[in-house]
């Protein structure tokens, strides 16, 4: 059966109507479009530009070697303490050199302030500190903690 020419002519409207939301749905995506292609064009430009700026040195500008990036240089060998290496140190002082003992105690651990203070079997640490004055040239002190 063919249909009417009513039914033509409402499909042709339809048609139209369609035809229009079509072309202005295109319009706005032309536009969204373009904005996008313009802040792709800036954003690569800026990009140009920032890779420029990072490939500057002080040989191929006017920038001071100061400011120059330093290479990786985690790939060096650190230098590690050797396990047993003896410290240096002076020797200590003579009971006879030492003008004045301070015995220091403590009630509680300086870092937990647990009042029973345990020195885990290990001696005493032995502190000696000289003071340079004019006469006699050195005063020593020995702190027992």
């Amino acid at each position: 059966m063919k249909p009417s020419y009513a039914d033509l002519e409402s499909e042709l409207a339809q048609t139209k109507a369609e035809l229009l939301s079509t072309r202005a749905e295109l319009l706005s995506t032309k536009a969204e479009l373009s904005k996008i292609q313009n802040l792709l064009k800036h954003a690569l430009e800026e990009i140009a530009r920032l890779k420029e700026q990072i490939n500057t040195n002080s040989k191929n500008s006017s920038k001071p070697p100061s400011t120059d990036q330093k290479g990786d240089t985690s790939n060096d060998k650190k230098k590690k303490r050797k396990k047993g290496r003896q410290g240096v140190a002076r020797t200590a002082f003579s009971p006879e050199q030492i003008d004045k003992h301070v015995q220091c105690t403590e009630d509680t651990c300086p870092h937990c302030r647990e009042k029973s203070l345990v020195l885990n079997g290990r001696p005493s640490e032995v502190i000696q500190q000289a003071e340079l004055i004019l006469q006699p040239f050195f005063g020593q002190e020995e702190h027992k903690i």
